[in-house]
């Protein structure tokens, strides 16, 4: 064989070489862009949104309705005189948590419990009614109630699973991901029913990857609800929750993907306190903790986090993490990045402190092992509030655009939405050398703010 012959063979082959190298290594990197790298836990439940005249006015009237149907005393016994309330001075409470108990009659005790506690509340307080402490079949019957109305609108809902999806779909709409990419992935429970398929198909058609766990072998548990009553004045939204499959979560069903990351992806887990209040769905967030590098949480609800000793405990294990894996791994990477977002009223409620830089300062605190710690908070139409911002002594404050009362449709989701924005504009810029850190931080605000627009002017959290 001639030595010109062999020279181009030879770079043929070295040719061809070099190309597969470029094939493969761009598609590697596909993969690697295309793998998620904002994990979320979250329930996932079917919401029904309903504006009505008067919040408390429909409450009662569901007890009206309650109490013209036969109801038990506790021995299971049928009551002859339910407007008498003498030998009830003990009313069992139930557990605000417990979603075992669903339809059914109601036992006397639990519909003077209700009246009772529904003639206390106030429909002036900011926010809507809180119904935390309502036992669980009557929340049931009110989900039921507003379920059955033909105006009511059935939206895909749940904090965490509306977070996930305004991040994604930001995220898309900004062209940082492709057609068929994902870098959102939502891990949950669903039943194997009609709001679960309809919870997977808004998952699909917004980019978020499904880490659903399909309930279909432990007694067929339907998928979560709630009920969402916008009061037609205020536009404050009420809510009643099932969780139903989503309680059922644990490290046992979790997907394993879930658990897969790239050690230089920097991915990000959030997670609200809602799945905080068992201890099966905590230890799902604690074992995706240490699968991921940075945190983000969302404090979610004043009562859950003033009531609960347990989900305080848990929040504040969560944000210490870091030090307890510093002193653990050496392979630790102490840049990681801790995010808390929660209202006025929420922090207030968790630190038990009223003065808002004392709150941000205690939080702050709590995470202080990881390099950078942002203490997000919102106060309606007020401004919001960030602490640790590099540069910044105490908190930064950017303003929110004015929103007419009027223009107002529904204020459900509205705090989901604007985490979903910052997560979202936090993810594709956090890595940047070119943006200080108030720059960044105020990039993802207002981020989040818009995000919180569109939703504030429309039905629904989505």
């Amino acid at each position: 064989m001639s030595q010109e012959l062999e020279q181009f063979f030879f770079f043929i082959f070295r040719v061809s070489y070099q190309a597969t190298l470029i094939l493969y290594a761009c598609v590697f990197s596909a993969a690697r862009m295309q793998r998620p790298r904002l994990t979320v836990v979250g329930n996932a439940v079917v919401d029904h949104v309903l504006t009505v005249p008067s919040v408390k006015g429909f409450l009662l009237s569901e007890v009206t309705q309650a109490a013209a149907q036969p109801h038990l005393l506790g021995d299971g016994q049928q009551l002859e005189q339910p407007d008498k309330l003498d030998k009830l001075d003990k009313l069992d409470k139930l557990d605000a948590f417990d979603d075992k108990l669903q339809g059914g009659l109601l036992p006397d005790n639990e519909l003077l419990l209700v009246q009772s506690n529904l003639e206390k509340l106030s429909e002036e307080s900011q926010g809507g009614l809180n119904l935390v402490d309502f036992p669980a079949r009557f929340k049931s019957s009110v989900i039921k109630r507003v379920k059955d109305d033909q105006l009511s609108l059935a939206v895909v809902g749940g904090s965490g699973l509306n977070t996930a999806r305004a991040a994604a779909k930001h995220i898309f709409t900004k062209g940082c991901s492709g057609r068929n990419s994902k870098v959102v992935g939502f891990v949950s429970a669903i039943g194997d029913d009609f709001g679960g398929k309809l919870i997977l198909s808004a998952c699909r058609n917004d980019h978020v990857e499904p880490w659903l766990f399909v309930n279909d072998e432990l007694g067929g548990v339907s998928t979560g609800e709630c009920a969402i009553l916008v009061d037609a004045k205020s536009r404050e939204r009420t809510i009643c929750c099932s969780r139903g499959a989503s309680g059922s979560l644990s490290p046992e069903s979790v997907n394993p993907l879930a658990l897969v990351h790239e050690s230089n992806s920097g991915p990000l887990l959030f997670a609200t306190s809602f799945v905080l209040t068992t201890e099966p769905r905590f230890a799902v967030v604690d074992m995706l903790s240490l699968s991921h590098k940075h945190l983000a949480l969302s404090l979610s609800s004043s009562e859950l986090v003033q009531k609960s000793v347990d989900v305080r405990t848990r929040v504040l294990a969560l944000l210490g993490q870091a030090k307890e894996q510093q002193q653990q791994q050496q392979q630790y990477q102490s840049d990681s990045c801790c995010i808390v977002f929660g209202t006025r009223e929420e922090f207030q409620a968790f630190t038990s402190l009223d003065d808002i830089t004392q709150c941000v300062e205690q939080v702050s605190q709590a995470c202080s092992s990881r390099q950078t710690c942002l203490v997000v908070v919102t106060d309606g139409p007020n401004d919001v509030l960030v602490g640790g911002v590099k540069g910044h002594s105490l908190v930064a404050k950017f303003p929110v655009p004015h929103i007419p009362t009027s223009m107002i449709v529904d204020t459900n989701g509205a705090g989901d939405a604007f985490a979903g924005g910052f997560l979202g504009e936090w993810l594709m810029l956090f890595q940047s050398d070119e943006l200080n850190h108030y720059t960044l931080v105020e990039k993802c605000v207002l981020a989040g703010l818009e995000n919180a627009r569109k939703c504030l002017l429309s039905k629904g959290a989505a």
